[in-house]
């Protein structure tokens, strides 16, 4: 399948992707989100709103984002998030998200619960602004 993407090689599912979209003034948005489907030549962002996939000035691949450092975080709000997804007592083991998936392959598919966009062949989660 072609893709509209300024990329090489195209993207793969499962892979993080950052996006510089124009609007029809010429301001540009960053957009960043997984490839989670490869289809139609559109942008669709989280927000609803369609771009033309020729919108996108550039576009370059990013990794997992490394979040909290919970080596450096309060341990009362520690307890408190755990506390929050019913993890109670025992033992106790604290990591990075991105140490745990760091030299891992992509899976074959992301999900998608936050809204998602595609520019045709491609169609990723967006995290950031819409």
């Amino acid at each position: 399948m072609v893709h509209s993407l300024p990329l090489d090689p195209p993207p793969r599912l499962g892979e993080r992707l950052s996006l510089r979209v124009l609007d029809e003034a010429g301001r540009a948005t960053d957009l960043v989100g997984f490839v989670v489907a490869l289809d139609p030549l559109t942008l669709e962002t989280r927000d609803g709103s369609v771009r033309p996939a020729a919108r996108v000035s550039a576009a370059r691949r990013v990794g997992v984002a490394l979040g909290r450092d919970p080596q450096r975080t309060p341990r009362d709000l520690l307890d408190d998030l755990a506390d929050r997804a019913g993890l109670t007592g025992g033992l106790v083991r604290v990591d990075r998200l991105s140490d745990l998936l760091a030299g891992l392959v992509a899976p074959p598919s992301v999900p998608s619960e936050r809204g998602t966009w595609t520019d045709g062949t491609v169609r990723a989660r967006v995290e950031g602004n819409g």
